[in-house]
């Protein structure tokens, strides 16, 4: 029996394709983003090696290739950085940015805290670079339709903060991708300068749920 016709959203690595029948030409940086490939039989490959930001930041940092926007690395260099603040000092500006700010969705953070070469890690991603994180976090969620939450924040030791938090929300993508609440936690490290060199965060959803989340359609709420 001849197989069903199949719904597949790719990237390609080295490609100068984003869906099958279109053919834009896309810079040549767009080639180091690493292809996300659903088959016809639902498999996703490789699904435990890509995690939920993994996912969502490569496919916000090609976004960003295709809107034209060359932000990656611009306007941070001249941010006059808050340096030698208390510890204190620290956690409160991160407190305001994720419960008024809303950073995880809107990419409102308070610069002049982090280093411009700070490295923002999960389970599966390990990018370096400030604006290359805003960057990509802007171009993620719909902040009208989406929330972070500050479940608890302290001072572990006199260099790091964590802070636990909730999140959800609507994707910025053509069939609105809607992401459960799901909880994680992130830990700031500062260096010698006291900012912010280290943004290193977990979470408790799996990768298949977050991939299938991911891929799947949904209407935005009215």
């Amino acid at each position: 029996m001849a197989s069903s016709p199949c719904t597949q959203f790719m990237l390609y690595s080295n490609s100068k394709c984003f869906l099958a029948k279109r053919k834009p030409h896309y810079p040549a940086r767009a080639s180091k983003i690493v292809g996300i490939q659903k088959n016809c039989t639902g498999a996703i490959p490789g699904a435990g090696k890509i995690g939920r930001r993994a996912a969502l930041q490569k496919m916000a940092l090609l976004s960003v290739f295709i809107a034209g926007n060359n932000a990656c690395g611009v306007g941070v260099a001249s941010q006059n950085k808050k340096t030698n603040l208390s510890i204190e000092e620290i956690k409160s500006i991160i407190e305001n940015d994720i419960s008024k700010g809303q950073y995880y969705v809107t990419g409102d953070m308070t610069k002049e805290i982090y280093e411009n070469n700070c490295r923002f890690k999960d389970p599966t991603t390990d990018l370096t670079g400030l604006e290359k994180y805003i960057s990509a976090v802007k171009f993620l969620f719909n902040p009208n339709t989406s929330k972070q939450e500050l479940l608890s924040i302290e001072v572990v030791d006199p260099h790091t903060v964590e802070a636990k938090w909730r999140l959800e929300g609507y994707l910025k993508f053509p069939w609105n991708p809607h992401i459960a609440p799901y909880e994680g936690s992130t830990r700031y490290v500062l260096d010698d300068r006291g900012l912010i060199m280290s943004h290193e965060e977990t979470w408790d959803i799996s990768v298949w749920t977050a991939l299938q989340e991911f891929l799947l359609p949904s209407r935005m709420p009215t």
